[in-house]
């Protein structure tokens, strides 16, 4: 026989040992048990889930708006000046054109700067963590300099942070639904094993002398059917 309607049906005749007034009454005790085990089961999975909700949404929340502050720190210290143009003309995709000369475009449909000119980081290259190691790469080079280099770095190790501590509450988060569903699914693949015990309580019924032995027997018989 399958273990876990073994494991269930040692469970079940643990209940049916239960004093009672007749059949009926350990019939009903036991369907009234069984019908426990399933609603508890949801109940301590919805419990679960609230609890990790209630739990990692706050913390979650609270690194989102550190992105966006962080963010806005770096829009507000997003101008640099052109000190080398170098070689690698992909690096220039970071920025817009200034304002001055809105179509610096090349022939070659990438942006042509002019040493000494103020241009700007592009929003988009401000709220990617990717963009911003390019960003570094581009610093480093020493093809620009930051006109306000304290808020910039600052904001840009805020940015990060933020972004770690987000993606590690996010996996908790995760990791706990996945943890409370795996119970649940645990605890549900007896949901079989359940009904069939249901069916054999309503069976032995009929023999109220022996209701344990008829029991087993009608749990054995469901089983053997199903």
């Amino acid at each position: 026989m399958n273990k876990k309607l073994t494991t269930i049906l040692f469970f079940v005749l643990m209940l049916s040992s239960m004093s009672s007034a007749g059949a009926a009454a350990k019939s009903d005790k036991l369907i009234a048990e069984f019908n426990r085990f399933i609603s508890t089961t949801q109940s301590v999975y919805d419990a679960k889930i609230n609890e990790a909700e209630s739990k990692y949404q706050p913390l979650i929340q609270q690194a989102q708006g550190r992105i966006q502050t962080a963010v806005a720190d770096l829009k507000s210290a997003n101008k640099v000046k052109v000190l080398k143009l170098g070689t690698n003309r992909n690096y220039w995709g970071q920025f817009d054109c200034p304002t001055s000369r809105p179509l610096c475009i090349g022939v070659d449909k990438g942006p042509e700067f002019q040493v000494g000119e103020i241009i700007v980081i592009k929003d988009i290259v401000l709220s990617d963590l990717d963009q911003l190691y390019v960003m570094q790469l581009v610093l480093a080079d020493g093809l620009v300099e930051l006109l306000n280099p304290s808020t910039y770095l600052k904001a840009v190790e805020s940015f990060r942070m933020a972004n770690r501590d987000l993606i590690s509450v996010s996996n908790n988060l995760r990791s706990a639904k996945l943890a409370a569903n795996e119970t649940r699914l645990a605890n549900l693949e007896y949901s079989d094993a359940i009904r069939i015990a249901k069916s054999a309580a309503k069976r032995a019924d009929k023999t109220p002398n022996d209701f344990n032995r008829a029991f087993s027997n009608a749990f054995i018989f469901e089983y053997n059917r199903i």
